[in-house]
């Protein structure tokens, strides 16, 4: 069973590549109009991909490495699954 992941991205161009051609590069990829690259591009986390099988990771991180995009995959909390209950001692 794979570990499910989500592609995210923090505003970071990567060195040695212009800023507005990687935002263009960027905004084409992602099918994005114009005015909403300044919102991905503002420093806060973006999630680019949801549900993303951890084995795709590294092909969507070169890809975008390659644009001069510095993304992540950070792996998803597992929020479906409730806390374990607390273990209580039994009553004497």
């Amino acid at each position: 069973m794979s570990e499910i992941s989500q592609l995210v991205f923090y505003g970071e161009i990567l060195p040695g590549h212009d800023a507005e051609t990687v935002k263009a590069k960027l905004a084409e990829l992602l099918k994005l109009p114009a005015e909403q690259i300044p919102a991905v591009f503002s420093g806060r986390k973006v999630v680019l991909r949801k549900s993303l099988p951890s084995e795709q990771g590294p092909s969507y991180l070169a890809r975008l490495e390659k644009i001069g995009v510095k993304a992540l995959v950070e792996p998803l909390a597992a929020a479906a699954t409730p806390p374990a209950a607390p273990v209580m001692p039994a009553a004497a």
